[in-house]
């Protein structure tokens, strides 16, 4: 048997949509575990 793991960084409106996607994964258990981070701001740079 083997086992995969992956890592899913999502952006959210609020916490209260981040807080109903935690739900959403947790309670099937399609997730073990969901981090909820306030104020992250996002510094990009595109191409071109």
């Amino acid at each position: 048997m083997t086992s995969d793991y992956i890592a899913v960084f999502v952006t959210c409106a609020d916490e209260s949509v981040a807080r109903k996607l935690a739900a959403a994964v947790l309670e099937p258990r399609l997730a073990a575990c969901v981090n909820i981070l306030p104020g992250v701001r996002s510094l990009y740079r595109w191409k071109g």
